[in-house]
């Protein structure tokens, strides 16, 4: 029950802050406002606040068509990395439910964009050691299965990185070649 109560919260607040974002009132609200920020991080954040509410107003914009399917890229990785995150609990010997996970996956993502560690490092970890055991997972295999997520986004990415070094030294291949197919 406390679990349907937290993602209840959290669907709340998330919908509550779109709502906010992408009402044409709002936004008109905070567009018509002038900067008087006090301090350089303050006009950085309303700055930031201006340049999304433009993007939403781009976005809404659009026909159906794409804009579904910017919205759903997202919301498909997200529930993808839930899984990635369940399945690789369930090898570790932990079933939690995949409910969880949704909940988890994004607030974990959002907290390592916190320029704070390298790649989330400490970050992502610190969440899950905090998190986990309120599902029964020890701290210990909390801390194993951060830093077995951390492998594979390491591995994924330099599956990416080798196929993009491939890509471009057959590029590179090709101007080298003349015409006739002889190295200059």
């Amino acid at each position: 029950m406390r679990n349907v109560l937290w993602v209840a919260l959290t669907l709340a607040a998330g919908s509550a802050a779109l709502y906010c974002l992408v009402s044409t009132e709002a936004a008109a609200w905070v567009e018509s406002r002038p900067s008087r920020a006090r301090s350089e991080v303050a006009a950085l954040v309303w700055g930031g606040l201006r340049s999304v509410l433009r993007a939403l107003r781009q976005y809404r914009a659009l026909p159906r068509r794409p804009a579904f399917v910017i919205l759903s890229v997202p919301v498909m990785t997200q529930m993808l990395g839930a899984f990635m995150f369940f399945l690789t609990a369930r090898a570790l010997g932990h079933s939690l439910p995949v409910l969880v996970w949704v909940w988890i996956v994004p607030l974990v993502h959002l907290i390592q964009w916190v320029p704070a560690s390298v790649s989330g490092l400490g970050l992502r970890e610190g969440v899950l050691v905090l998190l986990l055991p309120r599902y029964g997972v020890p701290p210990a295999d909390a801390l194993a299965f951060s830093i077995l997520i951390f492998g594979y986004t390491v591995l994924l990415g330099l599956s990416g990185g080798i196929l993009e070094l491939k890509e471009l030294a057959s590029r590179s291949a090709k101007r080298d070649l003349d015409p006739a197919g002889i190295r200059s």
